[in-house]
């Protein structure tokens, strides 16, 4: 589990969008690895959409 405050307002900000827009690429090697079993995420295949803690500084990432 990975718990980040981002740098900005949310994770559309300009500083970030380099790293927000390689998201499906570190996922799907993830995904693709021998030992993946599990990662969080919608219906839309996307984690950033979860907001556990009411703040959109927060992001949150959940893999086994």
């Amino acid at each position: 589990m990975n718990i980040a405050r981002i740098i900005g307002v949310n994770i559309d900000v300009t500083i970030i969008k380099e790293f927000v827009n390689n998201l499906h690429r570190v996922n799907e090697l993830a995904e693709n690895s021998n030992s993946f079993i599990w990662r969080l995420k919608d219906i839309s295949n996307n984690v950033s959409n979860f907001d556990p803690f009411s703040d959109e500084q927060v992001i949150i990432n959940v893999s086994v």
